[in-house]
């Protein structure tokens, strides 16, 4: 209950009465509260009034001339805007009870007797200020959960909620009509890494942006909401071919800018999935699955990209759904084996290393592509858990060859999703590896992909240089087909860049790629850092690398990925 002094609302009371003196005397004894005065000396100057201002109470006069008290009552308690209003009799006549009747009949709800006494007037006006507060801020609670049941609190755009409404209207109405309309679901590519990394405050700016630009590149008859998270919807009516292709296109330009997030500046994409009623499906239902299993599809293909739902799909998306329920049951139950392929000494043919890689073979679905498997696992959420699980393997088998073969020094490089590696319990989860397996750190290499240090800051920086001060090395893998400058090179604690088997497999045959090749390798020498060439298949390949100083390389030209039994064979010939 905010203070009768110190109003956080502006409070007006009008004082109606056809004698300038008793409005004189009134506004006199008002004057002592936080208030405006507002006054009419006729029935018709105070209905004037009310229609433009509101009021916590109203003082009336019942005998005027022309229009009384009692009409003037009336006339405002069957107006929708007044009709709530207090009002107050102030009379002279006789308050018997067929006038007071009458009084309470015309829509009053307390009476004054003339002579006013004061102390009775401001005591009266203090009560009816608190119950108009009261009101106000029952109206205003009203509109907030209104707002909140209808309106995203982030961005501004329609909620869930009231999408599905509107949903269901345009559903019923394109039926009626026998009109066409697209469901355009969107979402930001990597959304998770970014949240994880930069923290949700960053993650909510940039969601604000997205939802503005989305706004800015539809048409006023679209509608668009955001469901939860970073995930987005558009309904758009289709009255030309291509149409929703147009407004998906005018989406993924939008976000083509980079996102100024608090100074920094990021790139980031979007992936859209396409429904189009009545085609892809006739209810709210279906048309959501579908335009989510087109989602999916476009996030496969790379990701930033635009899919329409087609049946085809279908198989797919079954397909990916069977494989992630099984997933985190072959996780739970050690299934999901390592091989090994060997990093070799092209000069010499001898392993000087070893790449450990996941293998899938399920019993229901066969032999599962670590693409396929690690991008269902991501998806999914429980990349964290099969990392974990892919560590604990890698460091055992490590530590029993460290005994093994104590006479070979070769190194392991483990890959880490960057999911997985930007997680805040990454670190903890290490060093407890660390702990339990005695290996020799300076042999262990992990490799990242370019995009993780796409947003390179003091936290990513942080991470790292803790886990090289337990021994452990780096390697920026498939280098080449991200965007590393060479200002961040210089900067991160990297020991080896890895030539990604796209450049090599075409060296003696395509200039283009000849020239990538040769100019990674003399980066690398200019950084002083070790290079590594990956998909290394024929012969020729291996004799243009090491005439252009790269001598170390991996490929089916040395030896296929092969279980540790395999592996054991070559390091017991070596």
């Amino acid at each position: 209950m905010s203070d009768i002094n110190s109003n956080k609302y502006d409070i007006n009371i009008l004082v109606v009465d056809d004698n300038p003196k008793n409005i004189a005397a009134m506004k006199n004894i008002l004057s002592e509260l936080p208030i405006t005065i507002f006054t009419a000396t006729s029935g018709q100057e105070a209905l004037q009034i009310v229609l433009r201002h509101s009021f916590a109470l109203i003082y009336l006069d019942v005998q005027m001339p022309e229009m009384d008290g009692y009409e003037v009552a009336r006339l405002l308690t069957q107006n929708n805007t007044t009709g709530s209003t207090p009002i107050v009799f102030v009379t002279a006549n006789s308050t018997e009870s067929r006038n007071v009747q009458q009084g309470y009949e015309s829509g009053a709800v307390d009476y004054l007797t003339k002579p006013i006494d004061s102390s009775i007037v401001l005591a009266k006006s203090k009560i009816f200020i608190k119950m108009y507060e009261q009101q106000q801020e029952l109206t205003q609670l009203v509109e907030q959960l209104h707002t909140l049941a209808n309106e995203d609190v982030l961005t501004g755009l329609a909620n869930r909620h009231q999408f599905n409404s509107y949903f269901a209207n345009m559903l019923e109405n394109c039926k009626r009509y026998k009109r066409e309309f697209a469901l355009l679901l969107l979402d930001l590519d990597n959304f998770k890494i970014i949240n994880d990394t930069y923290g949700h405050d960053i993650g909510d700016l940039l969601l604000k942006q997205m939802a503005d630009r989305i706004v800015k590149v539809l048409r006023q008859s679209d509608h668009v909401s955001r469901l939860g998270g970073d995930e987005f919807v558009v309904l758009t009516e289709i009255k030309a071919s291509g149409d929703a292709s147009v407004i998906a296109k005018n989406i993924l330009h939008a976000m083509s800018e980079p996102f100024d997030l608090d100074g920094s500046l990021m790139n980031v994409t979007t992936s859209i999935g396409i429904a189009n009623y009545p085609f892809a499906g006739d209810t709210v239902q279906s048309l959501f699955k579908t335009a989510d299993i087109a989602l999916y599809r476009a996030k496969e293909k790379g990701k930033n990209a635009i899919e329409y739902y087609d049946k085809s799909l279908n198989e797919a998306y079954i397909y990916k759904g069977k494989m992630g329920q099984q997933l985190r049951e072959a996780i739970k139950n050690n299934e999901i084996e390592l091989y090994y392929q060997p990093r070799v000494n092209m000069k010499t043919n001898k392993i000087i290393g070893l790449e450990a890689l996941a293998r899938w073979n399920n019993k229901e679905l066969g032999s599962i592509s670590p693409l396929e498997f690690i991008s269902v696992a991501e998806e999914r959420g429980f990349i964290i858990e099969l990392g974990e699980c892919l560590m604990s393997s890698a460091f055992k088998q490590f530590e029993q060859w460290q005994t093994l073969y104590p006479k070979i020094n070769f190194s392991l490089a483990i890959n880490l999703s960057p999911h997985q590696f930007i997680n805040k319990l990454f670190l903890s989860s290490l060093k407890g590896f660390v702990s339990q397996y005695n290996i020799e750190l300076s042999r262990i290499e992990f490799e990242l992909t370019e995009s993780v240090f796409e947003g390179y800051d003091e936290e990513l920086e942080k991470l790292l240089q803790q886990i090289c001060d337990l021994g452990i090395q780096f390697s920026i893998d498939d280098f080449g087909t991200g965007y590393s400058s060479l200002s961040r090179l210089k900067l991160l604690p990297i020991r080896v860049l890895k030539i990604d088997q796209s450049f090599v497999r075409d060296i003696t045959t395509d200039k283009e790629d000849a020239a990538i090749v040769k100019a990674i390798i003399a980066l690398a020498k200019a950084l002083q850092l070790g290079v590594v060439a990956e998909g290394v298949e024929e012969k020729e390949q291996m004799e243009f690398l090491i005439n252009n100083g790269c001598v170390e390389g991996q490929g089916f030209y040395f030896s296929k990925p092969l279980p540790v039994d395999e592996i054991e064979q070559l390091l017991s010939a070596q």
